[in-house]
């Protein structure tokens, strides 16, 4: 997207062009982002130019790379935020940053090409507007992605006698429904569901509920990715991994009188509880003190840590575990913790 900068007192435009982006999980961009923006730029406004990266509590080398592009090159600004806050809010950030009579809004992840400036920038010249915005028109990848994903839907449409996406338009469109969204979608169902939604000229599925926990994080493979170019929100379920990451079973103890794990009926759907899921959360236990917080919390915070993650869906019963879940939600976790956290897993996998 790009727009003309916004003309006040405290941000008074400076130089001509802005280029703003956000970094998470960006490392592998990063270098190549800046080298391609930084050609466009001088092609279109000489030396006129600054690009603002602001680092949105990115767990990997992002910040560090772009630290070191800012100190060689003076048209480079970075804006290091104190954690994690959301695409959106970080990208606000650096237009508050942003001094160029043109700001141009862009992710550093080379999905969208730095060199789109060019066609963004005629188009508002030739046509006098205050803001031009670019929608993908039609799905990325090549024709075994494209047609796969066509034969799943017409599959799918065959086997239920739905199209799902089409009826939850339709139920859109006849003011039945506001919004829609799915439950243990993979992130290429969602792609599709979305491009065909948008085809439609109809909402997109606003949310996707899945399992995830510390026991359990394989829709980071996947899901994650996909909710964060689409922007749609994921739902995790099983937070605790059915109360396992709660501390309250110790491995070679039986189960405590009262819980799930003590009736043999109820356990053998608690995949999550075994030996070794059992170390690890008595591994985790001493992170856990250390921050002066509960398991529960911990397991919780480590699930929110990601802006994907809209929120994460509990259950208690008893008042004191709602109040002891709620506290989780302002517990951030540094870099430091989640590594050593990622370390016990790991280490705990390969024993």
């Amino acid at each position: 997207m790009a727009q003309d900068a916004p003309r006040n007192k405290k941000n008074e435009p400076t130089m001509k062009l802005s280029i703003v982006t956000t970094l998470y999980q960006s490392a592998p961009y990063v270098a190549e982002f800046h080298r391609r923006a930084s050609a466009s730029a001088r092609q279109l406004a000489g030396e006129d130019f600054e690009i603002i990266f602001v680092n949105d509590g990115s767990p990997d080398q992002s910040r560090d790379l772009a630290l070191a592009l800012a100190k060689s090159d003076s048209k480079t600004v970075l804006v290091d935020l104190s954690r994690n806050f959301g695409h959106h809010k970080a990208m606000m950030t650096a237009l508050s940053y942003a001094t160029g009579e043109r700001i141009f809004l862009i992710d550093s992840d080379l999905e969208e090409a730095p060199e789109w400036l060019f066609p963004f920038d005629e188009q508002m010249t030739a046509g006098s507007h205050d803001m031009v915005f670019g929608v993908q028109e039609s799905r990325k990848g090549g024709f075994v992605e494209r047609v796969s994903g066509t034969w799943f839907w017409r599959l799918f449409n065959a086997l239920t006698g739905l199209s799902l996406t089409e009826n939850m338009v339709s139920l859109a469109r006849e003011g039945k429904i506001r919004h829609w969204g799915v439950s243990r979608w993979t992130g290429e169902q969602m792609a599709d569901a979305t491009a065909l939604s948008i085809a439609l000229n109809g909402p997109a599925p606003i949310s996707n509920q899945c399992p995830y926990n510390l026991l359990n994080d394989s829709i980071e493979k996947d899901v994650l990715p996909a909710a964060r170019r689409s922007g749609t929100g994921v739902l995790a379920y099983s937070p605790l991994a059915q109360g396992v990451l709660t501390g309250k079973y110790s491995t070679g103890a039986p189960p405590p009188p009262g819980t799930r794990a003590a009736d043999p009926e109820r356990r053998r759907g608690m995949w999550d509880y075994s030996p070794e899921n059992l170390a690890k959360v008595e591994n985790l236990r001493g992170i856990a003190d250390g921050l002066g917080v509960t398991l529960t919390q911990l397991s919780l915070a480590w699930c929110l840590r990601y802006p994907e993650i809209a929120s994460v869906i509990l259950g208690a019963s008893r008042p004191d575990q709602i109040l002891e879940s709620l506290s989780a939600e302002g517990l951030h976790l540094d870099t430091e913790t989640l590594a050593r956290i990622s370390g016990i897993m790991e280490e705990t996998k390969t024993q």
